[in-house]
């Protein structure tokens, strides 16, 4: 299969990269939600969101758009691969595990630079890291049950 076609074939199941994309959003609030432990946390390092302020509807609308934008992107990324993977009879667990590792590479390296350069806190990276190891399994959880 060429370069192309890999690309555009996830378009092809349009269900499962909605669904992809919905999970990562749903996530995405769960995971920094203020009700939640890690949402407690991570609002921690954020003193102007701590104030009971209301979010300004363009705010609210940049993030959702932001959100919905980023699952879609991971969740185009991981079917790309996934099926590639499965035209070229490698197993599901390969599959898994080789996105895991591409996590570790574009994620947490990056995530890792953000810590040493801009003296991020290396909780609120651990969050960050975290937030993208549990999306991807999700998404290969549902990409495996699915194709």
């Amino acid at each position: 299969m060429d370069f192309f076609s890999l690309m555009f074939a996830p378009f092809t199941h349009l269900g499962i990269l909605a669904g992809g994309t919905v999970l990562f959003f749903v996530l995405g609030w769960f995971w920094y939600n203020p009700i939640t432990p890690i949402g407690k946390k991570w609002m921690s390092y954020f003193p102007a969101m701590k104030e009971d302020k209301v979010m300004k509807t363009a705010d609210f609308a940049f993030m959702l758009l932001f959100q919905f934008f980023m699952g879609f992107v991971v969740t185009h990324t991981v079917m790309a691969f996934w099926m590639f993977v499965t035209q070229n009879s490698i197993s599901e667990i390969f599959a898994t595990l080789f996105l895991i590792k591409m996590y570790m590479w574009f994620v947490f390296i990056k995530e890792l630079g953000h810590w040493f350069f801009e003296k991020k806190p290396f909780l609120l990276i651990l969050i960050s890291v975290g937030y993208y190891l549990i999306g991807i399994l999700w998404v290969c959880a549902l990409l495996s049950y699915y194709l």
